[in-house]
């Protein structure tokens, strides 16, 4: 049985976090799963719908990464440059030097950013080269399914998910099996975990019959590991540094955890972060500890999160109970 996957733009989007080294195994969806060992096992699925939400938010994930991305100065003490003039100088100097660094990288990558010459651009690129074309039926269904039957998936005044779905269950014949890939809680059970959807399940069953399979995960790597044991390594260290934050069992073990996260500042995806934000929340030795130690608790944990990054990355109610245990000047 084909297996046909959909890939969720909040997961492209994700792509632009990943290090180097992952983006390189990334590189075995280029094209669309083109090597032909791959293409007889799975089909991507892409519409003009997917292309189109992706451009729209390229350049804010990009933006919101060259936030993240910053140098503080810091002032000479008098104590010390009035003892050691000539070593504060050069100190001053070195720190404009940083500064001028730093904007220079910014300004090459906004610059690779108009142009789309980022690796990750090439990448995601490559992928959409040839997206299907969302018809008219199609767009007629997902509005009768968002405005008028109310039925999932979807969000407040958009119905793009409503489309992704009509056009999947258009696309997939039901001899095949389909694969989501999506950060997104509109798609997966009330009840938890990666169960997908109950309406959408009992929806799919209806259509194509109980030997067609729904299948959901929540990240990029994920998909990989289980369907193609390919294995993300950076992704991989920071979802145990983050299985480990979930489980620390003192104060002084969650400081430390955080900062071995906080060297992957800038790099967490929606679904991390999310992740991040539920362990800090549940585990008693992270948000008791806020009290005691904001600076090496909530403070990375703003910075880590960087609530004003990405539209759409976190859902509101997520953003909401974050504030209400968590405070810090790196939010504002």
């Amino acid at each position: 049985m084909k297996k046909y996957v959909f890939i969720d733009t909040n997961i492209y989007l994700d792509f632009y976090r990943v290090s180097k080294g992952d983006l390189n195994k990334l590189g075995i969806l280029r094209n669309g799963f083109a090597n032909p060992d791959i293409a007889d096992k799975f089909v991507l699925c892409i519409n003009m719908q997917n292309r189109d939400e992706y451009y729209r938010n390229r350049a804010n994930v990009i933006e919101a990464t060259l936030k993240e991305f910053y140098f503080k100065k810091v002032d000479v003490p008098g104590l010390m440059s009035n003892q050691w003039p000539d070593t504060s100088k050069q100190f001053i100097q070195a720190q404009n030097q940083m500064e001028s660094l730093l904007q220079s990288l910014k300004d090459k990558t906004r610059q690779l950013l108009y142009d789309e010459g980022l690796e990750v651009d090439r990448l995601i690129g490559s992928m959409m080269e040839k997206p299907d074309i969302v018809d008219e039926d199609i767009v007629r269904a997902a509005e009768r399914r968002y405005k008028i039957l109310g039925n999932p998936p979807g969000k407040k005044d958009s119905c793009g998910d409503a489309i992704h779905w009509e056009y999947l269950l258009h696309k997939v014949p039901s001899s095949g099996e389909l694969i989501i890939i999506t950060a997104d809680n509109d798609w997966y059970s009330s009840a938890g975990g990666d169960r997908p959807n109950d309406f959408l399940l009992y929806e799919w069953r209806q259509r194509k019959g109980g030997s067609s399979n729904l299948q959901m995960y929540r990240s990029i790597q994920a998909f990989l590991k289980k369907e193609m044991s390919v294995v993300l390594e950076r992704e991989a260290q920071k979802d145990n540094l983050l299985e480990e934050l979930r489980n620390s069992s003192s104060f002084d073990e969650s400081r430390r955890i955080l900062g071995h996260l906080m060297e992957y500042k800038g790099e967490l995806s929606g679904h991390q972060k999310t992740k991040l934000i539920q362990y800090s929340l549940e585990n008693s030795q992270i948000y008791k500890a806020q009290e005691y130690s904001p600076k090496t608790i909530g403070d990375r944990l703003c910075m880590l999160i960087n609530l004003g990054g990405s539209p759409g990355e976190l859902d509101e109610k997520t953003m909401t109970d974050f504030r209400a245990a968590f405070s810090s000047d790196e939010e504002k």
